[in-house]
C-alpha cells in the first residue's frame, strides 16, 4: 500500500470553493428609479400632480443612491438634474398661470382679458362674462 498518495483538491469538485454571494449594486437600482422619474416628471409637465410626484421621488431617489455607492452615480445625476429642470418649469408656467388670472379677474377691461374675451368668442360663440355668468348660476355649458 501507498500511503504517500494525496488526493488533488483541484480535481474534487465537492471541494471547489463556492461562488462568492452576489454583493449589492451600490444603489444602482435606486439611481435607476432617480432617473425614470426624472423623466416622468417632464414628460408629465402639464399634469401637476403627476409631475411634483414624480419629481420629487426622483429627487429622493438620487439621495438614497448617492447614499448606497457613496458617490452619486451618474444616472441619479441625471434623474436628479431632469427633475431640477422640470420643477423650475412648472414654478415658472404655474407663475406665468397666476400671473394671467389674476390679471383677467382683476382688470376685466385690460388687453389680456380682450384676447381672452376674442379666443373664447371664436370657441365657444360665448363671451368671458357669459361664461362667468353661466359658470355662476349654475348652468352646463353647450357645447
Amino acid at each position: 500500500m501507498n500511503y504517500d498518495y494525496q488526493p488533488s483538491f483541484e480535481s474534487d469538485p465537492s471541494m471547489q470553493p463556492l461562488n462568492p454571494p452576489p454583493t449589492a449594486q451600490n444603489g444602482k437600482g435606486f439611481a435607476t428609479a432617480s432617473l425614470v422619474f426624472g423623466i416622468i416628471s417632464l414628460v408629465f409637465l402639464c399634469c401637476c400632480g403627476i409631475n411634483m410626484i414624480a419629481a420629487i421621488l426622483s429627487v429622493i431617489f438620487a439621495f438614497v443612491a448617492r447614499s448606497k455607492a457613496g458617490k452619486m452615480p451618474t444616472m441619479a445625476k441625471v434623474g436628479l438634474i431632469l427633475a431640477i429642470i422640470a420643477i423650475v418649469l412648472f414654478a415658472f408656467f404655474y407663475g406665468i398661470y397666476i400671473y394671467a388670472v389674476n390679471d383677467v379677474i382683476n382688470h376685466p377691461d385690460g388687453e389680456l382679458a380682450r384676447k381672452l374675451d376674442l379666443f373664447l368668442r371664436q370657441y365657444t360663440g360665448k363671451s368671458w362674462s357669459e361664461l362667468l355668468s353661466e359658470a355662476e348660476n349654475g348652468v352646463a355649458a353647450q357645447s
